[in-house]
C-alpha cells in the first residue's frame, strides 16, 4: 500500500527490527550495506586531490597572465627608455627594477627602435618562456 494512499496521517514502513523474516535487523541488506561501507571515503580522497590541484593550475596560470603583462609593460617602458637615447643600459637597468630576472635584447629597424623582453615563467609553469616586445620610434619624446 502506497503511503498516504488510505490516510494522510498514517504510513506502513517495513520493520527492520531483529524480529524480521531475515532476523539480521536490516531487512536483509546488511551485506550490500557493509560491501558498500567506506565507499564514500575513497570517493572524497579521489575527488578532493584532484580539485586542489586543479585550483592551483588555475592559480597558476593567471599568475602566468600576470607576469606576461608585467613583461609587456616592460619592454614598453625600456623601447622608450632606449629611444630618447638613454641606451640599452639605462633600459636593462629599468627592466631589472621592473621584471627581475628578465632578458633584453634591442634592435634598430630603420626609425624605430624595438625591444624583446625574455623572462621565464612562475610557479608551475617554470619551464614556460615569456616574450614581449614593444617598438618606439627612434629619437622620440
Amino acid at each position: 500500500m502506497r503511503c498516504g494512499a488510505s490516510s494522510p496521517t498514517w504510513c506502513t514502513v517495513p520493520s527492520l527490527s531483529p524480529d524480521s523474516a531475515t532476523g539480521d535487523g536490516c531487512g536483509g541488506r546488511c551485506g550490500e550495506l557493509r560491501r558498500q561501507r567506506g565507499s564514500v571515503t575513497a570517493e572524497f580522497a579521489v575527488v578532493v586531490p584532484t580539485v586542489i590541484l586543479l585550483l592551483a593550475l588555475c592559480l597558476a596560470a593567471v599568475q602566468l597572465a600576470g607576469r606576461q603583462l608585467v613583461l609587456q609593460d616592460a619592454a614598453a617602458m625600456a623601447a622608450r627608455t632606449a629611444a630618447r637615447g638613454e641606451g640599452a643600459a639605462a633600459a636593462s637597468g629599468l627592466l631589472a627594477t621592473v621584471a627581475p630576472g628578465a632578458r633584453l635584447a634591442v634592435e634598430n629597424r630603420g626609425e624605430m627602435l624595438c625591444v624583446r623582453v625574455t623572462a621565464a615563467g612562475t610557479g608551475m609553469f617554470s619551464a614556460v618562456t615569456l616574450a614581449a616586445s614593444s617598438c618606439a620610434l627612434a629619437g622620440g619624446l
